[in-house]
Formats: structure tokens, C-alpha cells, sequence
């Protein structure tokens, strides 16, 4: 499972800080920012099939697009279905562009609830670069889509 391989992570952070140098990037095979090539090494790991090693998924717009048609094994969920290994894509200053992605640990209970998750290139002081792989709390206000991975 993604969020197992996600979990082992936890406190791993670029080298030098501030560089875009991570194991997955490197394992991704480029350089920069990497919270979905974080993702997308959970889910090689985990055997999905809906992403590939060095293919499709370094960019979160790209996941968010591929899974609102229904493309590729990935399915946008209601708040209300949301489980432990879906992935959140956020939208921090709401303009429809997903900025950041991660690994739902624990779901949110209610609408507007804190819900907890695993992600790369994150830290407690920038969202979406922060360098490191840590469990985050977030609110549902900050989401763009939850998505189902099918493969």
C-alpha cells in the first residue's frame, strides 16, 4: 500500500536543503520540485499501475486532470468517501491550479475537518516546498480534489 511506503519517510529531507535533491527525485529521474515524484514512488512502490518511474506524474495539475476524466486507474472521490491511501491534491490560493499533493493517512470526519496525510517537499513553515517528508494536518477548505487510485 502507498501510504505504508509513504510512512517509512517520515523526517527525510532534501540534501542540501533548499536543492530539489531527494532520493525521488533522483529515482523519478529529474531535478526539482518533487511532491508528486514523492507520490509517484509510493505508488510504483505499492505496484500501481496508474504510475510509471520517470512518466506522467512529476506535475500535480497533471494528476488532477487524468483523474477527473477518469483516466489512468485515477478517479476524483466526494469529501464524503474519502479513505486512508487516496491522494489530496491542494489549491492554496484558489485559482483552480493544483499546487501540492499527498497521501491521506487519516480522512476528515466532516466537512470543513482537519484530516491528516503523508507528504513530500512539505514542512510545517512552506506547504508546497518545504523539503521533506512529514504528516501533515490540513483542512478541507485547502483541497482541490480527492482522488482514488483504481490501479
Amino acid at each position: 500500500m502507498a501510504l505504508a511506503e509513504a510512512s517509512k519517510y517520515i523526517g527525510m529531507s532534501e540534501e542540501p536543503a533548499g536543492s530539489n535533491k531527494v532520493m525521488f527525485s533522483a529515482w523519478y529521474g529529474m531535478t526539482g520540485p518533487w511532491c508528486a515524484m514523492f507520490v509517484t514512488y509510493c505508488f510504483v512502490q505499492a505496484k500501481s499501475k496508474s504510475f510509471v518511474k520517470g512518466s506522467k506524474y512529476a506535475y500535480c495539475p497533471y494528476v488532477l486532470a487524468d483523474a477527473k476524466a477518469g483516466r489512468n486507474g485515477l478517479r476524483v472521490v466526494p469529501k464524503s468517501d474519502v479513505r486512508s491511501g487516496d491522494i489530496v491534491l491542494f489549491d492554496w490560493n484558489k485559482d483552480g491550479t493544483a499546487d501540492h499533493i499527498g497521501i491521506v493517512d487519516k480522512p476528515p470526519v466532516k466537512k470543513n475537518a482537519r484530516f491528516s496525510t503523508i507528504e513530500g517537499n512539505t514542512s510545517g513553515t512552506n506547504p508546497s516546498d518545504g523539503g521533506m517528508v512529514a504528516k501533515m494536518s490540513r483542512v478541507t477548505s485547502d483541497v482541490i480534489a480527492f482522488v482514488r487510485v483504481t490501479n
